[in-house]
């Protein structure tokens, strides 16, 4: 009796209850995926949920960025096996900005020195190449923590889904 009543004041974890409310609240926000899985699963192992609900609520619970990857792919049917690509995307997706802040940006000035008896003529300028041109890494992120469509900058769709895209096709 007196070790109940010292769970009721101390214990900190969260009811079933408790944690399904979080859990449905629960999402990645700016933080690590290591750290929103395990969060997860924490939870998860607390409230009585199914597997599938938890499966809905962990995709639903990423960053915009890493859904917008996965739903480009074959989504797999089980938790543990969802949570793994998460992981493996977000991976990618992390070596390949370090990759990019790595490597010279193309749009750096070298400069030379210019000697003053080197006459320096300018072209006429070419017409405006047709076309869309690719996104940087940095467009791209600003796009999707603004939850803005790669494709057509518009709020409430993703470039999968963009109706824009659809009709120029």
């Amino acid at each position: 009796m007196f070790s109940e009543e010292i769970k009721k004041v101390f214990d900190r974890a969260a009811s079933g209850r408790e944690a399904a409310r979080f859990l449905a609240e629960l999402r990645q926000g700016n933080r690590s995926l290591t750290d929103y899985s395990i969060e997860f699963r924490t939870l998860a192992a607390e409230c009585r949920w199914n597997l599938e609900a938890q499966w809905d609520m962990f995709l639903q619970g990423l960053a915009d960025y890493i859904k917008d990857e996965i739903y480009s792919l074959e989504l797999p049917t089980s938790l543990d096996a969802l949570v793994d690509l998460a992981i493996r995307v977000d991976t990618r997706l992390q070596q390949r900005d370090q990759r990019a802040r790595r490597a010279p940006a193309a749009n750096q000035l070298i400069h030379l020195p210019v000697s003053s008896d080197v006459d320096i003529s300018f072209s006429e300028p070419e017409p405006m190449q047709m076309g869309r041109s690719r996104l940087s890494l940095e467009e791209k992120r600003r796009r999707r923590n603004e939850g803005l469509c790669l494709y057509c900058r518009a709020p409430s769709h993703i470039a999968a889904q963009c109706p824009v895209k659809a009709r120029t096709r």
